[in-house]
């Protein structure tokens, strides 16, 4: 079970502690490594955090300062009813956030098209397979692949 972030830490590589931040927040997750979509040649490190019923997302920057980049609203007290959920993820652009299960389904939360907007788009992907889904990527801002055992499922993602 996930349990509270108290602190994030940096090392260099003998081990010397760098610089130590506290958060206090639930930690749900990290953006889809997916730097090589973005023009720049560095990926930024972004993660989620719970914060209430909303998952905020920040992007840890050099010597750890912490900045805030959006939020999905809801998506922590969402993802908190999903039993058999296996995967936690976001697009790198903040626009979807993805809850996957463990066999056949896959949420995809997106983004309201307006800060202010009352209400959010939510899709469900069946992949028509029993296997156990053994991961998910990001292979641009428009398309997903799914991974199984025997198979890899490529889904389109709504424009």
């Amino acid at each position: 079970m996930l349990s509270p972030l108290s602190q994030l830490s940096r090392f260099d590589q003998s081990g010397t502690l760098l610089t130590k931040t506290h958060s206090g927040q639930e930690w749900l997750c990290t953006s889809f490594t997916s730097g090589f979509l973005s023009k720049k040649r560095h990926r930024r490190m972004q993660v989620a955090l719970k914060m209430d019923v909303d998952c905020l997302v920040f992007e840890i920057k050099a010597g750890m300062e912490v900045a805030h980049l959006g939020t999905f609203s809801a998506f922590g007290y969402v993802q908190a009813s999903k039993s058999q959920k296996k995967f936690l993820t976001f697009t790198d652009n903040l626009q979807f956030a993805f809850i996957v299960e463990s066999s056949r389904r896959v949420y995809l939360y997106r983004q309201p098209a307006t800060p202010k907007a009352a209400t959010a788009d939510q899709y469900l992907y069946d992949i028509a397979s029993t296997e156990e889904i053994l991961g998910i990527c990001q292979l641009s801002h428009q398309h997903m692949a799914v991974l199984t055992d025997t198979q890899v499922f490529l889904l389109t993602l709504p424009e």
